[in-house]
């Protein structure tokens, strides 16, 4: 092997893998030049990449006491355990909470991060000829915002052209599991509280996973939500 090639290898090996906002960048300068099969391969692996990532920060968020990773005090700390308990129990269900808001600034204009993906997706997949994936991507941006009318005459036309469509299983396995984080910091900071951090926000970080089969789709017309 030549050193040219050796540099490229060590190079490759060292190099941290690619995170999803790194992914959805190219994919979406790929969406930009119309180049749809590249722009379908890098939303994909974006999508599998933040299905990583959340997880993982939530898992992160139950060994540090906040998002700036200071440790958890000792209970030995305070008089009053239950006061310290309620501290750290309610700052990590804060730090989980935070692990799919943080995304919502990542990328310009009014669509949270998930959901934004999830449309380029669908809209990416139909035009490289990938008809299943792109029903799969609109039925699952419907799960996070079952209101969305455009998309809901998406996947109305796209399953006059598929047999079965199924929502992706991991994006429903993470809004479950949001849906579960905001109940529990409900249950600590108050419904009050709640709604007013949830204030014009979609239901992206509630994780609506009421059943898609019963969407009411009344229009013949296929009509872009980009």
């Amino acid at each position: 092997m030549d050193i040219v090639n050796q540099v490229s290898l060590q190079h490759v090996m060292l190099r941290e893998p690619l995170t999803s906002v790194d992914l959805i960048r190219s994919a979406i300068s790929h969406y930009s030049s119309k180049n749809y099969h590249a722009a379908v391969d890098e939303f994909k692996q974006s999508l599998e990449a933040l299905l990583k990532e959340i997880p993982e920060c939530k898992r992160l968020c139950s060994i540090t006491y906040d998002n700036d990773s200071r440790n958890v005090p000792s209970i030995a700390e305070s008089l009053d355990f239950y006061d310290q308990f309620a501290k750290i129990y309610g700052s990590v269900a804060e730090c989980r909470y935070d692990c799919m808001e943080k995304y919502n600034s990542k990328l310009s204009g009014d669509e949270d991060y998930l959901p934004a993906l999830l449309n380029f997706l669908q809209f990416s997949a139909f035009k490289a000829g990938d008809v299943v994936l792109a029903a799969a991507a609109a039925k699952t941006h419907l799960a996070i915002s079952p209101s969305d009318v455009t998309m809901a005459n998406n996947l109305k036309y796209y399953a006059a052209k598929t047999a079965e469509i199924d929502a992706l299983p991991g994006v429903i396995d993470l809004l479950s599991s949001n849906s579960h984080d905001t109940d529990l910091l409900t249950t600590i900071v108050g419904k009050r509280e709640m709604k007013r951090r949830l204030k014009n926000k979609m239901k992206v970080i509630l994780g609506d996973t009421r059943s898609l089969d019963d969407l009411v789709l009344d229009s013949d017309t296929i009509t872009w939500n980009l």
